[in-house]
């Protein structure tokens, strides 16, 4: 998620970023059955342990994240016909 501030001139600026920090919880299938009611009325008792993810905190960072090279792809955009071609071709095409 990130955070935007106001600059107090009109203008917003970029403070930082939160991520959610998750941790892992174990869970016997029991206790999972009394939290959730079943709505087709099965009762399966089973020794069987799940992993749940749960959020434990949001970390504030005052950076975003870096991409790796690899996932970085630059792209040129023109506003007008001539922006980002290169001089021979203006040339040519104003002969």
């Amino acid at each position: 998620m990130v955070m935007l501030g106001h600059d107090g001139y009109g203008r917003l600026r970029l403070e930082g970023r939160y991520q959610l920090m998750l941790k892992e919880k174990t869970v016997s299938c029991a206790e999972k059955e009394k939290s959730e009611s079943d709505a087709d009325g099965k009762n399966a008792s089973s020794a069987e342990n799940v992993k749940e993810m749960e959020i434990d905190e949001y970390k504030f960072f005052k950076r975003l994240r870096i991409l790796p090279q690899a996932a970085i792809r630059k792209v040129h955009i023109r506003i007008s016909y001539n922006d980002g071609l290169p001089k021979e071709l203006i040339e040519s095409n104003e002969k």
